[in-house]
């Protein structure tokens, strides 16, 4: 562990500690509370596999897909590089959705990828849940996760709305909202880049969205999205534009703004 400390610290890593006990803990097949309070030896072969790890982590993979593990909402995910890693902040999108979720109501999410909203979603409210996405690696771990945790959700390949026939009472979505030029760190370059670009101003997606997303919600339907901190004028400008009304803004625990969520108002079609 403290070799791992100090390889990780070397390389950059704010959270060498945490890291390396994740680490090890993974190749130990333990928790980190077993990492934590063990006094014994480890063995050679799962020592040379913990290293392996820590050289992955130099090269500043992240710790989620070397474990391909990760946490949200309550829920162990599995994860790796067909999918982006889910952050804290999504689950603010889960939080506002189910706000707006009743029991019967059908919902969509466009861009599935891991399956954490849709899963998240369907674990917590009795509706019916549907999730696209236009990448079939991306749908494999979706589909992968929702068997794990016994989440009935119905997963289909869809460029947005390409192959979308049904109506809804809720769409949500957590789009790609990164500028083309913008710099990311450089853990980042090992996520799929389709999930991240959203464009020169990174608003592709949610304007393709709004723009068809009266077609396919039902009558004062919801549309919920999670956005870049910066973006919520611009998100809220283009559903003003589409016929949205009743648009809100939440938060994260930052206090940054996180959500947009919007009503079906009586002219969109």
């Amino acid at each position: 562990m403290r070799e791992g400390y100090s390889r990780l610290r070397a390389a950059g890593s704010e959270t060498y500690s945490l890291d390396t006990q994740l680490l090890l803990a993974h190749a130990l097949n333990a928790d980190r509370l077993h990492v934590l309070t063990y006094a014994g030896g480890v063995p050679e072969d799962r020592a040379d596999l913990f290293f392996g790890y820590i050289e992955q982590r130099e090269r500043h993979k992240p710790v989620q897909y070397i474990t391909n593990y990760c946490e949200f909402f309550g829920l162990g995910l599995y994860v790796d590089e067909n999918v982006l890693i889910p952050r804290a902040d999504t689950e603010i999108l889960v939080e506002e959705t189910l706000k707006c979720l009743k029991k019967g109501d059908r919902a969509l999410e466009i861009g599935a990828g891991s399956g954490a909203v849709s899963i998240a979603l369907k674990k917590n409210a009795d509706a019916v849940v549907h999730a696209v996405d236009v990448c079939p690696n991306a749908l494999c771990v979706a589909q992968k996760n929702a068997d794990t945790h016994g989440a009935s959700i119905c997963l289909f390949l869809s460029d947005i709305f390409s192959n979308v026939t049904d109506s809804y009472n809720i769409i949500v979505s957590n789009p790609p909202y990164i500028k083309n030029d913008e710099e990311l760190p450089e853990s980042v370059r090992y996520e799929p880049k389709k999930a991240l670009y959203g464009g020169a101003d990174g608003l592709r997606f949610y304007r393709e969205i709004t723009e068809n997303a009266g077609g396919r919600l039902a009558k004062g339907g919801v549309l919920l999205f999670e956005i870049g901190a910066s973006q919520a004028a611009e998100v809220s400008e283009l559903l003003t534009k589409n016929n949205f009304v009743n648009i809100q803004v939440a938060q994260d625990l930052s206090g940054l703004d996180r959500v947009v969520k919007a009503q079906k108002g009586n002219t969109n079609v």
